[in-house]
């Protein structure tokens, strides 16, 4: 188990903060294939993985974590939650700002 620190808590909002608006801003760049692809696999997380049980990763999610840069959060089951549910509203507001 890692210990945490009031430091180390202090800083992980920020580091959620920069992770979802690094995300953001790549899908302002992304194309629609990409954007649909990024869907599938933050639904995939959402549907599969249990953030309270993150010491057995399987392998599509530890790749779907590394990928989005989610690392950083995986030991806060409610900072994972609440940074992968802003990044796939984010996705999903980008799809239908497209889709119009």
């Amino acid at each position: 188990m890692i210990k945490q620190t009031n430091l180390d808590t202090q800083d992980r909002p920020n580091r959620s903060y920069e992770i979802v608006e690094n995300f953001t801003n790549e899908l302002s760049k992304a194309s629609q294939t990409k954007l649909n692809l990024c869907l599938k696999k933050l639904n995939y997380l959402c549907l599969e993985f249990d953030p309270y049980q993150c010491e057995h990763l399987r392998v599509e999610e530890e790749n779907i974590i590394k990928e989005f840069e989610l690392m950083d959060t995986i030991h806060n089951p409610f900072e994972f939650t609440k940074t992968i549910l802003q990044m796939l509203d984010n996705v999903e507001t980008e799809l239908k700002k497209r889709s119009h």
